[in-house]
């Protein structure tokens, strides 16, 4: 068993209380699964006050009706128990506070264009990672791309062993991957160890509409696409959902809890609403 996939597996246990917390290892050998894509949400549309809101419905294991409001629009989770004309009386009852912060969110600017940039890149290119701006080398005979040498060590080339021009978008996906991963489980050690918030397992999304979710089975899914944006927009989203651990819904103990761990939160939010998942 790989040195990162030992780390990862005795954090998963440190996280969920069934061992001590662990350092982040000196060097890490990246075997990763690949991104899990998340279950599409079904769309609808209501009228509230004569105005036509269109919602995603996304079917979850959740005791009660959920609703989030973001640049994308607006989402609402339910138990599939629950009918659709239950769920539209209830955003009937909310119309006012609904209404109020979807305009709010569709009058933010946003970057319409993708951010996701293309990975076929040639040697000495620029690309920039979770903010940090690297120069991609294609080196024949270069040893193993390793995450944590690279992000720990905050390198500013980000070496992989020379392929075929067609494979290259592929090997950079796939330490882009190891990278992200790598960045979200030792910020998960962090919030363990600062703030007791602890979760089961992360995951990888390509989701269209979601910066990330959590599940009650403490399972943590976080977009794949943070990748391209500043950590601190990625370690928002990371709080956000650690915080859902506690708290599966938004109310004001979720939102105190989030800016216990994450003071600047209310910044990195409108921040984050700026990039549209849509276009990518």
């Amino acid at each position: 068993m790989g040195t990162l996939k030992r780390w990862l597996s005795g954090l998963q246990r440190s996280l969920l209380g069934e061992g001590p917390a662990l350092k982040t290892p000196k060097e890490v050998k990246p075997r990763l699964a690949k991104p899990v894509r998340q279950k599409a949400a079904q769309a609808h549309v209501i009228t509230l006050d004569d105005q036509p809101v269109h919602y995603a419905l996304e079917r979850s294991n959740r005791k009660t009706i959920g609703m989030i409001i973001g640049a994308h629009g607006l989402l609402v989770r339910a138990h599939p128990g629950v009918p659709l004309h239950e769920i539209e009386r209830v955003l009937h009852g909310k119309s006012a506070w609904l209404l109020k912060h979807i305009n709010k969110s569709q009058s933010l600017p946003q970057h319409h264009a993708s951010f996701v940039p293309s990975l076929d890149l040639n040697d000495g290119d620029t690309l920039h990672v979770l903010g940090r701006a690297v120069q991609v080398r294609w080196v024949s005979g270069a040893p193993k791309f390793e995450a944590a040498d690279f992000w720990l060590g905050h390198q500013t080339e980000l070496v992989l062993r020379n392929v075929s021009t067609e494979r290259r978008a592929n090997a950079l996906q796939k330490a882009l991957t190891d990278i992200l991963m790598l960045y979200l489980y030792e910020r998960a050690q962090y919030f363990d160890e600062a703030h007791g918030l602890r979760c089961h397992r992360i995951m990888l999304s390509n989701a269209k509409t979601l910066w990330g979710t959590c599940r009650s089975n403490g399972v943590i899914r976080i977009n794949a696409r943070l990748v391209f944006l500043p950590e601190q927009l990625a370690n928002y989203v990371l709080a956000h959902e650690l915080s859902h651990t506690r708290h599966m819904n938004h109310s004001k103990d979720f939102w105190a809890q989030v800016q216990a761990v994450c003071p600047d939160y209310k910044h990195w939010s409108k921040t984050l609403k700026q990039y549209n998942l849509r276009a990518c």
